[in-house]
C-alpha cells in the first residue's frame, strides 16, 4: 500500500510539473507573439532606401618614412658594429631635424647568414658553409613638417640609409572632415529621396534606418633607392604630398508618408 501511495504522488508531481511548464511556454510564447505584434506595428508599412556618397579634399597633415641600413659582410660582430654606428647617425640627424622619440621606431632588425650553395656536402643533415652576414635594421618616422620630407631623405641617406620602403602621407585626425562628409552625403540622401517621391504625391518621412561606409585610404609614394645611396652633394627630392579624398557614404531608409 506504501508504494501504492508513493507511486501516486510521483504521477501527482509529474503531473504537476508537466502542466507548470506548458504554462511557462504559452506565457513565453505569448510575450514572443505580442513583442512581435509590436515590432510589426511601428514598422512602416511604405518605405524608400536611398544611397548617397559625401567626399572632401583634404591636403595631409603627416607622412611615414621607411628607410633600412643594410649592411653585408663575414663576420656579424664587424657588420653589426658597422650597422649600428650608422643608424645611430641616422637618429641623431632626425633629432636634429625636430623628430621626436615617439616618431622615430624601430621595425625591423634582422641578420641573416648567407650560405654557399655551390658546396654541398654529401653527408646528410650537414648543412651548407656560412659565407657571410646580412643585418638589415628599418626605421619607420613620422614627419609632421612636410617641407622637411626630402631634406630628412637626402640626409638620411648620407649618413648611410641604403634602402627606403617609400612615403606616405596621411591624415592625422580625419574625423573631422568624416562629419562634414557625412552631412554632405546625408543632405544628398534626402534631396534624392524627395526626387524620387515628388511625383508620386507621397511625403519623406522619418528615417527609419541609417548606416555607413567610409572610404578614406592614405596615399603612398614609391620613393626607392634601388640599394644604392646618393652623394652627399645631391640635391634633396621634391615630394608632394597632393590632396587626398575623404568619403562617406550613407544608406538610408525613408519612410513614405
Amino acid at each position: 500500500m506504501f508504494m501504492d501511495l508513493q507511486d501516486n504522488l510521483k504521477k501527482v508531481l509529474a503531473g504537476a510539473l508537466f502542466i507548470f511548464l506548458m504554462v511557462l511556454s504559452g506565457s513565453k510564447l505569448l510575450e514572443t507573439f505580442i513583442d512581435y505584434t509590436n515590432f510589426k506595428s511601428q514598422v512602416p508599412e511604405r518605405t524608400i532606401a536611398i544611397s548617397a556618397e559625401g567626399k572632401v579634399d583634404a591636403v595631409p597633415d603627416v607622412a611615414t618614412l621607411n628607410f633600412s641600413v643594410v649592411s653585408q659582410g663575414k663576420d656579424a660582430r664587424t657588420i653589426e658594429d658597422s650597422n649600428t654606428k650608422k643608424m645611430n647617425a641616422v637618429v641623431a640627424f632626425l633629432k636634429e631635424q625636430g623628430i621626436s622619440d615617439r616618431d622615430i621606431k624601430t621595425t625591423n632588425y634582422n641578420l641573416n647568414p648567407q650560405y654557399d650553395y655551390n658546396k654541398s656536402s654529401s653527408q646528410i643533415g650537414v648543412p651548407y658553409p656560412i659565407v657571410g652576414y646580412v643585418l638589415t635594421q628599418t626605421l619607420t618616422v613620422k614627419v609632421h613638417e612636410l617641407d622637411k620630407i626630402g631634406t630628412i631623405l637626402e640626409g638620411a641617406i648620407s649618413q648611410g640609409v641604403n634602402e627606403s620602403g617609400g612615403v606616405s602621407f596621411d591624415i592625422e585626425d580625419p574625423d573631422e572632415l568624416k562629419a562634414q562628409a557625412r552631412a554632405e552625403a546625408f543632405a544628398k540622401a534626402r534631396e534624392k529621396a524627395e526626387a524620387l517621391v515628388a511625383q508620386s504625391g507621397a511625403r519623406i518621412g522619418k528615417i527609419v534606418s541609417i548606416s555607413e561606409n567610409d572610404s578614406y585610404v592614405p596615399y603612398p609614394y614609391a620613393y626607392g633607392m634601388g640599394g644604392g645611396a646618393l652623394e652627399r652633394d645631391a640635391v634633396p627630392p621634391q615630394i608632394q604630398p597632393g590632396t587626398q579624398d575623404v568619403r562617406i557614404t550613407v544608406n538610408v531608409v525613408f519612410e513614405l508618408l
